[in-house]
């Protein structure tokens, strides 16, 4: 890097605007408490064709991006304090920042008459993730949007429980890409449970999205906080890499100018299809928005520890609907009710079919679930039911469906 003045090794000038997209990209690894100083700072060192290289790591994970600037001198970089340099890039007037290094551990940053001096960490003590990165296969391509769909329609289901951590991630079920060329498919998947609850999010690739150079079926499991970074560091109309180191420990999510990468949680994922009901009773259709205000108006008596509902459909044709309930003992009861649709199978008796759920994991998929309509596939009280969009002639490029588990009624 550069020197101004006798005393610098290095000055690095850049607009406020650059340096702050670039930090935002980055604060997301950024550590606040840990045994390692070093990584409570991000690395500001020299990049190619003369950008700024800016990195934060928590050993998990680790965002690299690059910004434009004007580099002078011969320094190799500093780190320095990331909440703090944040904190006054983003209160400095609209000005070009310049920020001198001087030596391994030190910097002045300036922007009009203000200016700070940070004592910072030594770049060579902050992790090295570039052979990682540099040995990384790519397997596909995927448009960053698409990426983030597929992670947030099942992310409210990951677990929280320590006690079965592989549950805590994400199942990424990448298929293996069948085809060449144009005629290329490869089938993506995100799967996620807590053990109550399962949601699945699908897309297809086609063509050179769909890696057929490197057409290797791959699971992955990755926690929440990578995917919750894909939404912050990537825009969602850019398409991004998707690669894996060669023993799979590590994923690396390349775009434009930031690149993402992650250790993987290790272990095996249960085998989700063994739970995925078949062969369901009776299938329905409800106004979404409808069925949704239906459910808070009965939760609101529901009891704080369970939110059980009774969820009762009953009727046939034009006359079919759901009749959603709740009864607390110290509390009292509710009860409402909202027309339904039967797409198949038969409603028997006055009770018709009677299921309990919980009413807050119910609103959650009904919340993620998109469109006006949503199906609701019933097997037995005591079996798993599905609940999905309704899609028209064309589906989206991105799918989904969640499973709930029942609870059991009192009687």
């Amino acid at each position: 890097m550069a020197t101004a003045t006798a005393s610098a090794s290095s000055t690095v000038t850049l607009t406020k605007s650059a340096l702050l997209a670039g930090l935002s990209r980055v604060a997301g690894a950024i550590v606040s408490k840990t045994t390692l100083p070093v990584l409570t700072n991000v690395l500001l060192a020299p990049g190619e064709n003369g950008m700024l290289r800016l990195v934060a790591s928590d050993l998990d994970v680790t965002v690299q991006t690059v910004v434009n600037a004007s580099i002078s001198g011969d320094g190799k970089g500093v780190t320095l304090p990331g909440k703090k340099f944040s904190e006054f890039v983003k209160e400095c007037a609209d000005a070009p920042i310049t920020i001198m290094v001087q030596g391994d551990t030190r910097a002045t940053v300036k922007a009009g008459a203000a200016r700070m001096k940070l004592t910072g960490i030594a770049a060579d003590e902050f992790p090295d993730v570039a052979g990682q990165i540099a040995e990384a296969v790519d397997l596909f391509t995927i448009p960053a949007g698409t990426l983030m769909a597929l992670a947030k329609l099942v992310a409210s289901c990951v677990s929280t429980e320590e006690s079965r951590p592989i549950l805590n991630g994400v199942l990424f079920e990448i298929g293996k890409a069948e085809g060449s060329g144009a005629d290329a498919k490869r089938t993506v998947r995100m799967v996620a449970t807590n053990g109550h609850r399962l949601g699945v999010s699908e897309t297809t690739l086609t063509g050179d999205q769909a890696g057929a150079v490197n057409p290797d079926a791959v699971e992955l499991i990755l926690t929440s906080k990578v995917l919750g970074l894909v939404a912050a560091v990537f825009t969602g109309d850019e398409s991004v890499a998707i690669a894996t180191t060669p023993d799979k420990h590590a994923i690396v999510i390349k775009g434009a100018t930031t690149t993402l990468s992650a250790r993987i949680i290790e272990g095996p994922y249960p085998n989700y299809r063994q739970v995925l009901p078949e062969g369901f009773s009776v299938v329905v259709v409800a106004d979404r928005p409808a069925i949704m205000q239906t459910v808070k108006r009965v939760n609101v008596i529901a009891s704080d520890q369970t939110h059980r509902v009774a969820f009762r459909v009953a009727g046939a044709n034009a006359e079919a609907s759901v009749c959603i309930s709740a009864e607390t003992p110290d509390m009292g009861e509710a009860e409402d009710s909202t027309p339904i649709r039967i797409e198949s199978g038969a409603v028997e008796g006055e009770d018709g079919f009677r299921i309990g759920f919980n009413a807050a994991y119910l609103l959650d998929l009904l919340k993620l679930t998109p469109g006006e309509e949503v199906r609701i596939s019933l097997l037995s009280p005591e079996r798993a039911t599905r609940i999905e969009p309704v899609y028209g002639a064309e589906k989206p490029d991105v799918t989904s469906f969640h499973v709930l588990m029942p609870l059991r009624l009192m009687d």
